[in-house]
């Protein structure tokens, strides 16, 4: 096995047997150590990232950190002759790469590549990757001329990371985003796929969430994948494993169970900010938290419940906010000419009140991208009573009790 270290003593770890040797991987003709690395797999090979990477944070951005390579190419590392080697596609002053994947018979290499940019700072929306692949030969170490785009980043105005393919070749996963290259700090970021038979792509609809899916990894037998999430609390990233069945349709995914879930996923206790100190809070929380998901299944119209499904419920001392992200429909789903561009801005509507505390309604629709037509389109649905904020149910109960002028009441 390899490991990269970061820090003062910088370098790659090489671990073979009872044999541990430190590489030093920077070299003149190299950006830096290799960082992101991927074992070829006749094990003789490591494809590796070498790249200038920095930390950006914002004020005013719903991602409040950056990661931005500066510069970035990808070599590789024969093993047995401690030799680095590369070629133009993969080492160019007019394009950025990053996280190199080997396909299972090792005669392909997947990476993301998007042209260099200058005045990063400003021009940082324009980073956006393209899922690339180019041919390899094991036996003469020897890379192709022809690179192959998977994926068009710019043409899409959206950013490839993390390829990764299924062991028996048929599918590549991979993280789309808005732009950059670090799909963990985006909550945008989604898992789409790639069937690599024919080229379709489509995103990965029921492992995706209204946070950030990214970093993930298939299983031996192609039925798993594991990606870390922050659909909890939006902060913090967790395990998740998603079934994913022989036409490459991903199922409702599941959080890694622990012995000890406070340990591991011990949540923040809202009124101090403490995490629970107690198995028996957790279960407590997980509970109120179920219940609050049935109730707002039973209480919403039909017409939402039709359309839309419960992500998520935050309950305050006077509020209880509803979060519904459109299903998505079967012809969609099944249409290759139609693929997702991710949700439209999110609208809020003020349903009935529960006990005494106001309910919102945080709604996201679905935009869709009609490639045949080349058209963008969302569906629309009749869900608020017009120049009004609230559902139509709830609107037209305050008009019967208080008339024409009583949209604004305090008890609304």
């Amino acid at each position: 096995m390899i490991f990269h270290m970061r820090g003062k003593h910088a370098g790659s770890v090489l671990i073979d047997g009872k044999k541990i040797t430190k590489l030093n991987t920077k070299t003149p003709e190299t950006v830096s150590n290799f960082v992101y690395m991927y074992w070829h797999p006749n094990s003789n090979y490591q494809a590796a990232t070498v790249c200038d990477t920095y930390q950006n944070f914002f004020i005013n951005n719903p991602n409040t950190l950056e990661v931005l390579d500066h510069n970035s190419d990808i070599v590789i590392y024969d093993v047995k002759k401690n030799e680095v080697f590369s070629c133009e596609a993969l080492n160019s002053k007019d394009a950025w790469q990053i996280f190199p994947a080997f396909s299972p018979d090792g005669k392909s290499l997947y990476f993301s590549s998007t042209a260099a940019v200058d005045s990063i700072s400003k021009n940082f929306r324009q980073m956006t990757y393209s899922l690339c692949r180019v041919g390899f030969d094991p036996e003469t170490r020897t890379l192709g001329q022809q690179v192959d785009t998977l994926y068009n980043g710019r043409a899409n105005h959206k950013s490839v990371s993390f390829p990764r393919i299924s062991p028996d070749g048929k599918y590549l996963a991979f993280t789309l985003q808005e732009y950059g290259g670090f799909g963990v700090w985006h909550k945008d970021a989604e898992l789409y796929m790639i069937r690599l038979s024919d080229g379709k792509t489509y995103p990965l609809s029921e492992a995706n969430s209204t946070e950030g899916e990214s970093y993930h990894s298939w299983s031996h037998n192609n039925r798993w994948l594991v990606f870390s999430s922050r659909r909890l609390d939006g902060l913090y990233t967790r395990p998740f494993f998603s079934y994913i069945d022989d036409k490459g349709t991903a199922h409702k995914p599941f959080l890694l169970p622990q012995r000890n879930p406070v340990k591991y996923y011990g949540s923040p206790d809202k009124s101090g900010g403490k995490f629970f100190n107690s198995i028996e809070n957790l279960h407590l929380c997980t509970m109120n938290n179920q219940g609050l998901l049935a109730l707002a299944q039973l209480i919403l119209p039909s017409e939402i419940l039709s359309n839309f499904e419960v992500v998520r419920v935050e309950e305050e001392a006077s509020l209880i906010r509803i979060y519904l992200d459109e299903s998505v429909k079967a012809e969609y789903k099944e249409n290759p000419e139609i693929e997702s561009k991710g949700f439209c801005e999110a609208v809020t509507i003020r349903d009935f009140p529960i006990r005494d505390k106001g309910v919102d309604l945080i709604v996201r629709r679905r935009k869709w991208y009609d490639k045949q037509n080349n058209r963008y389109f969302s569906d629309s649905y009749d869900l608020k009573a017009e120049e009004t904020r609230y559902s139509k149910e709830f609107a037209a109960f305050l008009k019967g009790v208080y008339g024409d002028d009583s949209y604004d009441l305090p008890f609304a």
